[in-house]
């Protein structure tokens, strides 16, 4: 068994912090390489994503239904909170005495439930080309169950009573460049 707190890294990072809880099926204290499988389930967190300021794109933004505001630049950012379910087909782990244990393997993960809020904040120009407070517009776009769908290979690190007993781990996901995430957790093997 397995719990503990996953954290988007990058700029551009499309998952959510979150509490993650799951279970996992291995060989019973291993002294040679094995496989094993996992199954998690995180419940996300609303963290914040992308936060471009001051973008450089001239425009026209209608505010009610007859006037029209030209723009100079706008400002955008999002958060997201997504909650997410894990599958760890297979694994190959190998335990290094009886306290440390290294890992790699490859998850697919789906995307459950939540949403994704941007904000864009158009930087208005008044009369005589004078700046005005921003028009803020917030959108919000509804997380599918079972949508999303990533395969992501990982590295894994334990430390503690890794062949029974209490263990704490830290997992790194490699999604790319600005999308790559990690997962600090605490487990127990029976």
């Amino acid at each position: 068994m397995m719990a503990g707190y996953e954290n988007a890294f990058g700029s551009g990072a499309t998952t959510s912090n979150g509490i993650v809880t799951g279970v996992g099926v291995a060989p019973l204290a291993p002294y040679l390489p094995y496989l094993q499988m996992e199954l998690y389930y995180k419940q996300g967190l609303k963290t914040s994503g992308a936060n471009i300021v001051g973008i450089d794109r001239p425009g026209i933004i209608r505010i009610g239904d007859r006037q029209e505001y030209a723009y100079k630049t706008f400002d955008s950012s999002q958060t997201h909170s997504i909650s997410q379910v894990r599958l760890v087909p297979l694994q190959l782990r190998y335990n290094i005495g009886n306290y440390f244990s290294v890992g790699g393997g490859a998850a697919v993960t789906a995307d459950m439930g939540g949403n994704i809020e941007t904000e864009n904040a158009y930087h208005i120009m008044g009369a005589n080309g004078v700046m005005v407070e921003p028009y803020k517009i917030m959108q919000t776009e509804k997380i599918k169950a079972f949508s999303n769908w990533r395969f992501q290979p990982f590295v894994d690190l334990q430390v503690g009573k890794v062949k029974l007993g209490p263990h704490l781990g830290f997992r790194y996901y490699y999604n790319g460049k600005n999308s790559s995430f990690g997962y600090m957790y605490a487990g127990w093997r029976f």
